[in-house]
């Protein structure tokens, strides 16, 4: 998705305007980067806005993605016809009533109620939430950059035969709205406030963008009278843009556009689905169009062509325990980078005339959006485990092996020679990764495999397509391996699930983190609680304290190993967001058809179907997880308040905080402190039954805890950081 204001580099420097002309720069400049900064702003805070109601969902951002892609092409074509079809006396004035139209419907307040189906459903009722709250104002901001463009134009400025001078401005209130909004406006404002301050924004930029009408619409300096003046304000012929050059302006687009959203959801599936995780990825995604059309074009691309292979490797083998969260973030994002500075330096030295402005921006737009549909419909639909990352990446190495002359050298070797070193060369990255999977060598062999990849890349009789086989081969192989080993595979807007089995065990997967498990061998083992519920850890403790005190309820279904604990007198009621679990549970595993207890399942995001309890529960465990990812919804203060009144007046509230990536320890305190709720905790060691795991439990201060100190737990003494339906400071909490 570009900021709409993608162009070429600068222009060659002009003598000193006049301050009339120079007034002119100055109001078209300031337009740019407001319309850009309020159209890049308004993406994260809709997406905050519905996040809750889909549970917390990575898929929220990369659907919601797919929405304002879309909506950019809508817009890019309006720019399109509307400066092609109308002419240049009419054409800014018509856009500035169709803009003025979408301010009887602010400020933006979207309202989401899912159905509970699974499939295609949620995407399809958040794109029509989106459809309705924000389609309107999003799609005529969105015309902002080529119509801009194409007003300047029409001035009497010395820069007006190359628009594309406003391209920088508008490219910096892209980015800079995106990262105002995590570090920014994120923390200072409620999501309510931000909507109307952004009402106010969207006013100011209909007064300038009017502004701007006025100049455009006077004659041009250099115009001829009487008839020449009029033939200057109709509408301009294009030329045509042949099939095949319009293909790879669209394939160019769609590499990076696709590459952006693998990369934010791989990042928000395992660690928080958080604004400051979406924006870093479009952030860098709209820095190299920045880099890529300006003075630095030609040497940012050739080093980010001899970056693809290495970075390419990196991103499918380093992992956070070879470099951290901080590392695999960073190569992550990398990847982004390269991939955009690539693919977009491609397109900036194949850039049309300004007569082809607007159609440049259309086909860009087509990739972009195909980019949406492919990770945000396409993908969860068609293919069973996440795949989409691999073969972006796959993708890159692809789209490098064939221009960098290195990598050519090869050609010149007979066939005798070239087969067999790139049947080698294509072998040895699958070979080391095979071998860590077996082996449990991961750390070394990303290692190996990287400086492989190095070493490969410097070589100059390197054979570039069998590197690319090679790369394909370990992208490809992850998915493959997860298809094999699993006896079902299910894939959801929520995420993938995977039950794997032996002769006498059952796991529960859910993207790369495990979910539960259950010994089959005997009737007697198939009804002890395993992994996180192990009754040697906090979950035993919590029952034998709090389990007789009333109903148990849980947010997060997953095996229904929570179940085994449930009496004949109880109701064990479980809250689960994603339809797809519920028969998982049922049929895969047998903790719920065992319980003692009556078992039930309320399909919703627990936040919204726990509050329609109440005094209820004994003992309310929050334990809903997307892979290794917590919805942080769930973790707020306001959260926490609103699981309160589900409890009974002796009951207690558990939240389960086990994860490789955050610790979130602190933001159960800054709940505990600024609700004046009592606090403790116990991290359970592992065991031949148990996974390690932390709980923390939460009740008033009325000494209910006690009984659980007695048992071993502990109070907190870590600085509260508490998280608010407002704000979430993702950062501190990260696990270096």
């Amino acid at each position: 998705m570009s900021s709409g204001t993608t162009a070429v580099p600068a222009v060659d420097i002009a003598p000193p305007d006049p301050p009339a002309r120079r007034s002119v720069l100055v109001l078209f400049a300031a337009t740019s980067v407001l319309t850009a900064s309020l159209l890049f702003v308004v993406q994260p805070m809709v997406t905050r806005m519905v996040l809750p109601a889909f549970g917390g969902s990575p898929q929220v951002w990369t659907t919601s993605m797919l929405f304002f892609q879309v909506a950019l092409l809508v817009g890019y074509g309006y720019s399109h016809v509307a400066t092609t079809r109308l002419d240049r006396r009419r054409q800014p004035w018509v856009h500035v009533v169709l803009l003025a139209l979408p301010v009887a419907l602010l400020p933006i307040a979207l309202t989401v109620a899912p159905s509970g189906r699974d499939g295609l459903a949620p995407s399809l009722e958040l794109l029509a939430a989106l459809t309705i709250g924000v389609a309107a104002p999003f799609v005529l901001l969105a015309t902002s950059g080529p119509l801009l463009q194409r007003w300047f134009s029409w001035t009497d400025h010395p820069h007006a035969g190359d628009p594309y001078v406003l391209y920088a401005a508008g490219n910096v209130g892209s980015i800079g709205g995106l990262l105002a909004y995590p570090f920014l406006l994120e923390r200072v404002l409620s999501v309510t406030a931000q909507a109307r301050w952004w009402t106010v924004g969207y006013a100011a930029a209909l007064v300038l963008v009017g502004a701007c009408a006025v100049v455009a619409t006077r004659h041009r300096a250099d115009d001829p009278p009487g008839d020449g003046a009029a033939r200057t304000l109709r509408p301009e012929p294009s030329p045509p843009v042949g099939r095949r050059r319009a293909a790879r302006w669209i394939a160019l687009a769609f590499v990076p556009s696709s590459a952006m959203l693998a990369v934010s959801s791989y990042l928000s599936t395992d660690i928080a689905a958080v604004p400051m995780l979406w924006v870093l990825p479009l952030a860098i995604y709209l820095a190299t169009f920045v880099v890529a059309f300006g003075r630095w074009s030609v040497p940012a691309t050739r080093v980010a062509t001899w970056l693809a292979v290495p970075v390419a490797v990196a991103a499918l083998t380093v992992t956070t325990g070879l470099a951290g969260v901080t590392g695999a973030i960073a190569v992550q994002l990398g990847l982004v980078a390269v991939t955009g500075l690539v693919a977009h330096g491609r397109l900036s030295a194949d850039r049309p005339p300004p007569t082809q402005l607007t159609r440049f921006y259309v086909l860009l737009a087509v990739g972009g959006a195909l980019g949406g549909v492919a990770n945000g419909i396409l993908a969860p639909l068609l293919l069973p485990v996440v795949f989409e990352h691999g073969l972006i990446v796959a993708a890159l190495v692809w789209l490098v092996v064939d221009r960098r002359s290195p990598l050519r050298g090869a050609a010149t070797w007979s066939p005798a020679v070239r087969v067999p070193v790139g049947m080698v060369i294509a072998l040895v990255p699958a070979t080391l990764f095979l071998l860590s999977a077996i082996g449990g060598m991961e750390r070394w062999v990303s290692i190996v495999t990287l400086v492989a990849a190095v070493v490969l890349v410097a070589l100059p009789t390197t054979q570039g397509g069998a590197i690319a086989i090679g790369v394909t081969c370990v992208a490809l192989l992850p998915g493959l391996t997860q298809i094999a080993r699993a006896d079902l595979v299910e894939r959801t807007f929520f995420g993938v699930h995977r039950v794997q089995s032996d002769a006498d065990h059952v796991v529960l997967m859910h993207g790369t983190t495990t979910h539960g498990a259950q010994d089959l061998s005997t009737p007697e083992e198939r009804r002890e609680p395993l992994t996180y519920y192990a009754r040697s850890g906090p979950v035993g403790d919590l029952d034998t304290v709090f389990g007789d005190r009333g109903d148990i309820g849980v947010v997060g279904l997953g095996t229904g190993a929570i179940a085994s604990y449930g009496r004949s007198d109880q109701r064990v009621v479980f809250h689960e967001i994603d339809p797809a679990v519920v028969p998982i549970a049922w049929e895969r595993f047998t903790y719920l058809g065992d319980s003692a207890a009556n078992v039930e399942v309320v399909l919703g995001d627990g936040r919204l179907t726990v509050a329609d309890v109440q005094g209820r529960y004994g003992l309310l465990a929050i334990d809903a997880f997307s892979s290794d990812s917590i919805p942080v919804h769930l973790l707020t203060v306001e959260a926490v308040e609103g699981f309160l009144p589900a409890l009974t007046d002796d009951g207690v509230l558990a939240l389960h905080l086990s994860n490789r990536y955050l610790r979130l320890l602190p933001v159960a305190a800054g709940a505990a402190e600024a609700l004046g709720l009592d606090l403790v905790v116990r991290f359970g060691e592992a065991d031949e039954r148990a996974s390690a795991a932390l709980w923390v439990a939460l009740a008033p201060p009325d000494g209910r805890l006690d009984a659980l100190r007695d048992l071993g737990w502990e109070d907190v003494d870590d600085q509260p950081r508490p998280w608010t339906d407002q704000r979430s400071d993702l950062w501190s909490v990260v696990r270096r």
